[in-house]
């Protein structure tokens, strides 16, 4: 089964499940704090790894990229340019120490 098909299966059980025992659920203010805070943010958590997506990645390989950069990867990276600048100069001296040594001669 394609990623986009279970989408909305996933999405139809949370929601059911939020409102099939509405009642039952709000008659005691423990049930509601369970409710609000534990039920709730995971569904809103199993709703964001199941709709986000960004530049064709879903959100578990997005976090698993933004942490392996910020937290995992060397912070400097250590590399030199060639400056094409110098070695044309560097050359050109050369050069002319060639040529005034084959001039003496």
């Amino acid at each position: 089964m394609h990623r986009a098909d279970n989408r909305g299966v996933g999405l139809s059980y949370n929601v059911g499940i939020c409102f099939e025992d509405e009642k039952d659920m709000t008659k005691t203010d423990i049930a509601k704090d369970f409710f609000f805070k534990v039920v709730i943010p995971v569904f809103l958590a199993w709703f964001l790894f199941a709709m986000y997506e960004r530049n064709g990645q879903p959100l578990e390989r997005h976090l698993r990229n933004v942490i392996h950069l910020r937290y995992l990867q060397h912070k400097h990276r250590t590399y030199e340019t060639e400056n094409l600048y110098s070695v044309c100069a560097k050359q050109a001296k050369l050069l002319r120490e060639v040529r005034e040594i084959a001039g003496k001669n």
